[in-house]
């Protein structure tokens, strides 16, 4: 998936989907957070939205369980 979005407009999706600490982020890797947050989204339906982004902000940060 490759998103080609201005850094507005991915922090937008970030602050919409309930990811913290997005604002820290540069264009490249608020693009690779949110590639996987999708990827993630894809995998496991039965989640909610604030445990996907969750899970994928600790996948980012390395410290996945």
């Amino acid at each position: 998936m490759k998103l080609d979005l201005s850094l507005k407009d991915l922090r937008g999706i970030a602050k919409f989907i309930g990811m913290r600490n997005y604002s820290r982020l540069n264009k490249q890797e608020l693009t690779y957070a949110l590639e996987l947050y999708f990827e993630i989204q894809e995998r496991i339906p039965s989640i909610t939205e604030r445990q996907r982004a969750n899970a994928m902000e600790r996948y980012y940060r390395g410290i996945y369980d």
